[in-house]
């Protein structure tokens, strides 16, 4: 392709003003060296003629040894090698991302209308405890319960909302309120982000995954450690009773029913076992329960829960 061509696309283009922020002082060629100006210079004008983003033109330009020609060339003459380039992660954009939620000492206002939660009342009040009496954001590595209240607002999630919830599962987030950088970094680069823009365009598909029953058990045992609090081993009832709620989202249709009868039963705590064996049994049980096998390997306070909820239809 020839230079003149490429000012013809350079003028189709309307000379519109390209920013790069090109990482490096200077750049090597094969027969020497390439300034940061020119090197910024060269891929704005690549940019310019092929339309393509920055990732594009530095990858486009280094495998030609930094020849403007050559480089549009081999990208118009093989464009579908070159379109991947547009999904990776600017890193540099992701770093500052979380930087802006690290380390906050900034109080933002939020108002949580705590009666109209329900159950997930407890979970709004201990995100609340964490975020101004538990903890403070001093750590610039994370994201703590200050940074987390102002990184949810401005993605415009109520704490409670589901989807907080799926995005930690995604980061594989280990404390509640919180996301260290390890985490964040990791996370985000496996969906492709790097801004708060991409993430909200990409919140509401990460529930699709759920779909899948391996992805869905993975997110449902997540939820045990990720609420339980730091040595316990098991989880308080009321905190398992609210994420219960969130988790299953209205697809276990005797939750209500087992929720009155750790109430009624007073029970304290949930341990490990019940939780992940009561997936298995929403996912199994007959609605008349006719197929509860009580020889099976069912923990105890399912066992008496069956037996609960067959007296209460009889009744």
């Amino acid at each position: 392709m020839l230079v003149t061509e490429f000012k013809h696309l350079s003028d189709r283009a309307n000379n519109k003003v390209i920013d790069c922020a090109f990482p490096l002082d200077i750049v090597k060629m094969d027969n020497g060296w390439i300034s940061s100006k020119q090197a910024k210079k060269t891929v704005r004008n690549f940019m310019q003629w092929t339309q393509s983003n920055e990732k594009t033109a530095i990858h486009c330009l280094s495998s030609q040894n930094w020849n403007l020609e050559l480089a549009c060339d081999a990208y118009y003459q093989n464009p579908q090698l070159y379109m991947c380039m547009a999904d990776v992660v600017d890193q540099r954009s992701l770093h500052a991302f979380f930087l802006k939620y690290a380390n906050s000492t900034i109080f933002s206002t939020i108002i949580i209308t705590i009666r109209e939660c329900g159950c997930l009342a407890r979970v709004l009040r201990k995100f609340v405890y964490i975020l101004f009496i538990d903890r403070q954001d001093n750590d610039p590595s994370c994201i703590g319960p200050h940074g987390m209240l102002r990184f949810l607002t401005d993605l415009g999630l109520n704490p409670a909302d589901r989807n907080v919830l799926i995005l930690a599962w995604k980061l594989k987030a280990k404390t509640q309120c919180e996301f260290t950088w390890e985490e964040f970094s990791t996370g985000l680069n496996e969906m492709k982000v790097d801004s708060l823009d991409k993430l909200k365009t990409k919140i509401p598909t990460l529930s699709e995954e759920l779909r899948n029953p391996i992805s869905f058990r993975d997110f449902y045992q997540f939820t045990f450690n990720y609420a339980r609090a730091s040595p316990q081993r098991t989880l308080e009832v009321e905190t398992a009773i609210a994420y219960w709620e969130i988790v299953f989202g209205g697809n276990f249709g005797y939750l209500p029913l087992w929720t009155n009868f750790l109430r009624e039963k007073e029970v304290k705590s949930i341990p490990r076992d019940t939780w992940n064996l009561l997936l298995d049994f929403s996912l199994t049980i007959a609605p008349d329960f006719n197929n509860y096998d009580a020889e099976g390997a069912w923990p105890v306070l399912i066992d008496e829960f069956v037996e609960y909820a067959r007296n209460k239809m009889q009744s």
